[in-house]
């Protein structure tokens, strides 16, 4: 499991042996405790690994079983020996995770209630027809004509009826990329 790290600082420093090198000690800074690393590295060798850290996780130093990485402008750590590619991949579904949750927490707060959980009555064909026409038969927002579905504008665990002004046509991509939210 990766961890985020909020209070995270890097600092790098010259130590009286490494002085003539030209190479620095750096060490991770968490809240009051300081943690070294036993490798020295050149100006360039600590710009590189930040160069990378941007578009990959760049392991930055071990202490014990913990593993610290630096990947998109934030710190993280694991004591589970992923590799780069892993840690790539958890952090990416944490992301994700989090959005969707600000998603539906955005959502409730557009509705101002809870979703309620009740079962969904389904359609009446002729609200059905008549958004259909409405519509063109098309997805109202890049107008496909494949994988169509009706979508609610209010979702029903919102509030939202099955009107025809509470609905319209959308591709699967199109339904997909709105979720949950209130257009």
């Amino acid at each position: 499991m990766v961890r985020r790290l909020d209070n995270c600082v890097s600092y790098f420093e010259r130590d009286g042996v490494s002085l003539l090198s030209g190479k620095y000690r750096s060490y991770l800074q968490i809240g009051r405790k300081k943690l070294y690393s036993d490798r020295r590295m050149t100006r360039d060798e600590i710009k590189s690994m930040a160069e990378r850290s941007v578009s990959m996780p760049v392991k930055y130093l071990n202490v014990g079983d913990r593993n610290y990485w630096r990947y998109d402008n934030r710190w993280f750590t694991d004591s589970d020996g992923h590799d780069s590619d892993e840690v790539r991949s958890l952090v990416i579904a944490y992301d994700l995770r989090n959005e969707k949750k600000l998603s539906q927490a955005k959502t409730v707060a557009a509705a101002k209630r809870l979703p309620d959980g009740s079962l969904r009555e389904s359609i009446p064909e002729a609200v059905r027809h008549s958004v259909w026409e409405r519509d063109g038969g098309a997805c109202r927002s890049c107008g496909s004509k494949n994988e169509l579905q009706y979508d609610h504008l209010i979702p029903v665990s919102m509030g939202g009826s099955n009107t025809v002004d509470n609905l319209q046509i959308l591709c699967a991509p199109c339904n997909r990329g709105k979720g949950a939210s209130v257009v």
